[in-house]
């Protein structure tokens, strides 16, 4: 069989040639190989006659790949006295060179062999340590401390009022309603003055994006990014979805704020004593379960339903009441059922966002950087 023709079947994934090809490039090595293909990974069984050591047979075997430039993730390279998993690269310090196709077609192509969470775990990945785990058990016994104590519960929730009442006005200002929050001191809590929209703001911020626009025009994929933040934002600008949004955002905010207080819990980013890692995972978990206790008293407990139906002093509809009546059209036990589902989710997404950080760090590098770090020059 032709050589090219040969490469080709060998890029296909063909067992047969990739086996040939690199018994061909190792033979000067008196080494030779049998190949297989396994769901993680390419199995490469290797004899070596030559007595080759493990660096050497790893380091060959590694460029003859790359010259090949398979459409795989993983290695397995084994001897009847040892074995290695790597990737393509890691042993000649170079990474295959691909066109952007052929790139999207092994993520295609390790989406359908791997499944999702194998391919997902074949980033880079933060595991929480010892300190974390302990800080977080911690946090949470004292969160559950401090709920089970009318006095404790009842200080803490100014702070969840708090950031609940900035998420409103946030979420306001966002699209272009002058908002002011407030504590409400007459039926307790907080609420949010909200102006009428005003084109200006509308207009100030269509300019901040076209600044954006401006400012890394020279990447493509900021680019790419701020089309589509656009096309949203003007979609829920002229429909009801941005007042859902601004209504949400209360609670949403906390979750935020929640999830925010958790990864500082599991990372220590920005703490310079120990002791701050506790009160974040304890900050964390008291503004989760004050919302899953919400959700869970509204469902099953008669008085409090009644009492969140009636809203602040019988005049302003508590946030799920209007989301349930005036935009869903469900029935509140089945709009709190929901939130639960999200505060649930929220609590993944924290975990998920510490344990792939250097992922989304090194996409965020290149988001904010003017010229597309991905791109070469």
């Amino acid at each position: 069989m032709k050589e090219p023709r040969l490469i080709t079947l060998a890029q296909q994934g063909d067992e047969q040639a990739i086996a040939t090809l690199l018994n061909r490039f190792l033979a000067h090595k008196q080494i030779t190989v049998r190949v297989r293909s396994h769901p993680e990974f390419l199995d490469i069984a290797v004899e070596s006659a030559g007595g080759c050591d493990r660096e050497t047979i790893l380091i060959l075997c590694d460029r003859a790949l790359l010259k090949l430039q398979l459409s795989i993730l993983k290695i397995r390279l084994s001897t009847s006295e040892w074995q290695v998993i790597f990737k393509p690269g890691d042993y000649t310090g170079q990474r295959p060179t691909l066109t952007q196709s052929k790139s999207k077609a092994i993520a295609s192509t390790s989406q359908d062999k791997l499944g999702f969470w194998q391919f997902l775990n074949q980033f880079p990945v933060n595991s929480l340590d010892a300190e974390a785990y302990k800080n977080l058990s911690a946090g949470l016994l004292l969160a559950i401390l401090l709920m089970s104590f009318a006095q404790t519960h009842f200080i803490f929730s100014y702070l969840t009022t708090i950031i609940h009442e900035l998420g409103h006005a946030a979420a306001g200002w966002l699209f272009a309603y002058p908002s002011i929050p407030s504590f409400d001191f007459m039926f307790g809590g907080g609420v949010t003055l909200r102006s009428e929209q005003a084109s200006s703001l509308i207009i100030i911020i269509y300019l901040a994006i076209a600044w954006l626009f401006y400012r890394y025009r020279h990447n493509p994929f900021t680019i790419k990014f701020c089309l589509a933040l656009t096309f949203l934002y003007t979609f829920c600008l002229v429909t009801n979805l941005h007042t859902i949004f601004i209504i949400f955002m209360g609670h949403g905010c906390e979750l935020v704020f929640a999830g925010i207080f958790g990864y500082r819990a599991m990372s220590g980013y920005g703490c310079r004593y120990d002791i701050e890692r506790l009160l974040y995972a304890m900050l964390s978990f008291f503004t989760f379960l004050t919302n899953l206790e919400l959700a869970w008293l509204v469902i099953f407990d008669p008085e409090m339903r009644s009492l969140y139906e009636t809203g602040k002093g019988g005049l302003i509809d508590s946030d799920f009441v209007r989301l349930a009546r005036d935009y869903f059209g469900i029935g509140l036990t089945a709009m709190m059922v929901y939130f639960a589902l999200i505060c649930g989710l929220s609590i993944i997404v924290t975990w998920g966002v510490y344990r792939y950080r250097r992922v989304w760090q090194l996409g965020l590098l290149r988001l904010v950087s003017v010229k597309d770090t991905a791109t070469k020059t």
